[in-house]
């Protein structure tokens, strides 16, 4: 927890609580971070030792505010402050009370309604095929019941009808986007990378290799010799899905297009560093896509089989990686 929206270093800004008031004023409470939970206190003089003042909360549920939980995280057991159910540690923490009530920022309404006419947007959604060992694109609507279906990850939205400045995003016959700025590598013709591939489950094992790994290796072979069939097998049209835009602007943000050396699965993403943790290898931008509709805070596949460590441990962290 933060005073400020600059993230320690190592660390990156997940999400805004609110604002709390600086100085004290009728109906608020001081807010104190004492190293391992969060006290209220009406104490405004000096804090000693390693106490931390975060601001003044209102203690009236005023209209526009929201409430200040004090939570836990289960695993760990350590305190939290969590703001409404926007707030993404809402899901995984249990309730131990409300320390008061903080202006929210932005302002409600967080979530703005999406308006599809008369310029159209559409959500585009990636999805983990577990069967395939791929990665499937398609656009929807916006419907609650789309969103909740398992392992989908919606990645913005984007422009339905095409105007001068934009460019189409395109899904190849192999299910692959394209634009004219980027597009998927093929696989790797290199057997070295192929081979790194089938037996990197064997060295995350360790010296002695234990059976989850060979049965991993051994998934992974059977997988890519049915992938190179289907590749063989693959027909179909050109669809455009949307348009993009070609350069930055407020409220957009880059779309990576990324290729798995081994199967030439295309990872799409809002974060280059999440597609290198994956072990994919970035090809490029697609364009720039809407941020409307997107799931920042959505759960990702728990398992990526075919993805580097088996997709533990990634990282997603928006835009560019820093060289």
């Amino acid at each position: 927890m933060t005073i400020g929206r600059e993230p320690p270093e190592g660390h990156q800004l997940e999400f805004d609580l609110g604002v709390l008031h600086r100085f004290a004023m009728p109906g608020t409470l001081r807010l104190v971070d004492d190293g391992h939970s969060f006290t209220l206190t009406d104490d405004e003089n000096r804090l000693g030792g390693d106490l931390r003042s975060l601001g003044f909360v209102e203690q009236a549920p005023f209209p526009m505010l929201e409430p200040l939980e004090l939570r836990r995280m289960p695993p760990t057991g350590q305190d939290v402050l969590v703001a409404s159910r926007d707030d993404p540690l809402y899901g995984v923490t249990e309730h131990l009370g409300v320390l008061g009530w903080i202006e929210p920022l932005p302002i409600k309404p967080r979530r703005l309604t999406i308006h599809t006419a008369p310029w159209g947007v559409r959500p585009l959604r990636r999805y983990a095929d577990k069967e395939a060992w791929r990665h499937r694109y398609r656009t929807g609507e916006w419907a609650d019941k789309v969103r909740r279906e398992p392992d989908m990850v919606t990645l913005g939205a984007l422009q339905m009808n095409g105007q001068p400045g934009l460019i189409a995003l395109r899904r190849r016959a192999d299910g692959r986007l394209e634009t004219d700025l980027a597009g998927p590598a093929g696989a790797s013709a290199d057997p070295r990378a192929v081979a790194r591939w089938l037996a990197d489950p064997l060295r995350w094992a360790g010296r002695r290799p234990q059976a989850w790994a060979v049965r991993a290796a051994g998934s992974r072979a059977r997988h890519l010799a049915r992938g190179l069939r289907s590749r063989r097998d693959c027909s179909g049209e050109v669809t455009v899905l949307g348009w993009l835009r070609p350069r930055p602007a407020p409220g957009f943000s880059p779309l990576f297009s990324a290729t798995q050396a081994a199967s030439g699965d295309q990872f799409v993403t809002r974060s280059e560093v999440e597609a290198e943790d994956l072990g994919y290898e970035v090809d490029g931008i697609l364009g720039f896509i809407s941020d409307a509709g997107l799931d920042r805070s959505a759960a990702q596949p728990a398992a990526i089989l075919w993805g580097s460590r088996f997709g533990e441990g990634r990282r997603y962290i928006e835009g560019v990686k820093e060289r």
